[in-house]
């Protein structure tokens, strides 16, 4: 007989949404929720907390996202990319967006936006592209979002 397991992955869950968290664990044999998140939830166990990235990985998580198919094209430094790390602070999500940002840009567009994440100390403060892009994700998130808590009970068990 075939065993049924099952991993259920909710990805960047909000300390507001514990009830879905709780609403979505069954005693199933083979049945497993893994669970990302910035913030802890003590009424789980199981916690594990993941550090910030090394610089070696750091460096490979933002090419991937800045070169996808060529890696590091001549006219991008070394050093630039280094600095971009450093900046980075081995958060995934920074180099992510930093990667995909200056994706496809010469090197002196990486050189102007690296010093004015510099200079105001947030890449999200010195980009209007990324505040609106954020912005218009979060819109989003809001208009899709159950407006009562029974609603996102019925979304979920839909899924069942």
């Amino acid at each position: 007989m075939k065993s049924n397991n099952m991993l259920l992955v909710l990805d960047d869950v909000w300390s507001e949404s514990e009830s879905i968290i709780q609403d979505l664990m069954f005693q199933i044999p083979g049945y497993k929720v893994l669970v990302t998140s910035r913030f802890l939830f003590p009424r789980f166990d199981s916690t594990y907390e993941l550090g910030l990235l090394n610089n070696e990985d750091a460096k490979t998580l933002l090419c991937y996202s800045a070169f996808p198919r060529d890696g590091i094209p001549i006219n991008v430094t070394d050093d630039l990319v280094n600095k971009i790390v450093n900046f980075c602070k081995g958060l995934p999500l920074a180099l992510t967006v930093a990667g995909a940002s200056l994706c496809g840009q010469p090197a002196f567009k990486w050189k102007t936006t690296l010093k004015k994440w510099s200079e105001s100390g947030s890449m999200l403060q010195s980009n209007s592209n990324i505040l609106h892009s954020l912005k218009l994700c979060c819109q989003k998130r809001k208009k899709r979002a159950p407006r009562h808590p029974g609603a996102a009970r019925r979304t979920y068990s839909a899924w069942w």
